[in-house]
């Protein structure tokens, strides 16, 4: 979480111009790869558990790491 804070904080900073948008198709690959980088988790867990931690994690990290210029994704990764 503090990491992806950091990363929002220097992307706020850089002075990006331009609307910015998320590369969904770049977005999904993060993700995927973030998921595969972890150990299997349980099948079955309670209403919260640890792994509902590293989807959410994956999940946010993805999301910011594919934010790009609108004009720089392709038609089809577009949201």
């Amino acid at each position: 979480m503090k990491l992806t804070a950091l990363f929002a904080a220097l992307l706020a900073l850089s002075g990006c111009s331009g609307e910015m948008s998320n590369d969904q198709c770049l977005r999904r690959e993060i993700f995927k790869e973030c998921l595969a980088g972890v150990p299997k988790g349980p099948t079955i867990t309670g209403i919260s558990s640890d792994w509902d931690e590293v989807v959410n994690a994956c999940g946010s990290q993805a999301y910011y790491l594919a934010l790009r210029k609108k004009d720089q994704i392709k038609a089809e990764c577009r949201v």
